[in-house]
């Protein structure tokens, strides 16, 4: 039977450690031991467009898998600042079903989630992120549960950078309250002047507020050109053999 040549996509983010030519072992060790040891609630993952965040977030799933509960979440894909923070939290709760059962998790996980969402709409700038005296109850009750998880959580969130201001906003005011929440590393991929361009396009927040929401960085460098070169023919190769 004659067989069609297919065209594959060298672009696409790389899903496991022999694809890894370019070498992104000590990000995702780095990343590893902000997770698993030092349990630090938010960690950014910068880097430009196309730089491979998405490749060592893959990687990192793979290298803490087993070790504890991991989430991987889209930020471009749910469409709306409500179905985000739903999506989100449904899917921290499901993943932990999986694992174990963690009575009032989904309830509690989506309560905060409405709760998020719904108060979004009346900030108007980043100051007010904060959680207001009326949200501690619901952000206690989640921390709570969350704590009786005996492993950590590791939720990895991809593609921020492409996400409207009204989402940014559902996103930076999940992540402030996660300070509190133990147990729960989100790992955050962006490319920082995407988000801060996006940011801009309202007066009334200030882009350089931003870095208060991410404390941790770790900088994913750009791929050595001679390198992508010869990455680019190994996978012209590979397609037509």
């Amino acid at each position: 039977a004659e067989t069609r040549w297919k065209a594959s996509n060298i672009d696409d983010p790389i899903t496991d450690w022999d694809e890894d030519i370019i070498g992104r072992t000590a990000v995702v060790e780095l990343l590893s031991e902000h997770a698993l040891r030092m349990r630090t609630p938010i960690v950014a993952l910068k880097g430009g467009l196309g730089d491979g965040k998405s490749s060592v977030l893959n990687l990192l799933k793979k290298a803490v898998v087993g070790k504890a509960i991991v989430i991987s979440f889209s930020a471009w894909l749910p469409g709306s600042e409500v179905t985000l923070a739903t999506d989100l939290f449904n899917d921290i709760a499901t993943e932990c079903r999986r694992h174990l059962y963690v009575p009032q998790l989904r309830r509690r996980a989506l309560a905060y989630a409405r709760l998020v969402s719904g108060s979004v709409s009346y900030l108007q700038g980043l100051k007010e992120l904060l959680p207001a005296q009326s949200q501690r109850e619901e952000v206690q009750e989640l921390r709570d549960t969350l704590a009786r998880v005996p492993i950590p959580i590791v939720v990895l969130v991809d593609e921020i950078d492409r996400m409207q201001k009204e989402e940014l906003l559902v996103l930076l005011k999940i992540l402030r309250g996660a300070f509190s929440i133990p147990n729960v590393t989100f790992v955050c991929a962006f490319c920082d002047e995407e988000i801060k361009r996006e940011l801009s396009r309202d007066a009334a927040l200030s882009p350089d507020y931003l870095e208060k929401f991410f404390p941790v960085s770790v900088n994913l460098s750009a791929p050595d050109a001679d390198m992508l070169g010869r990455v680019f023919q190994t996978g012209l190769k590979q397609a037509f053999i």
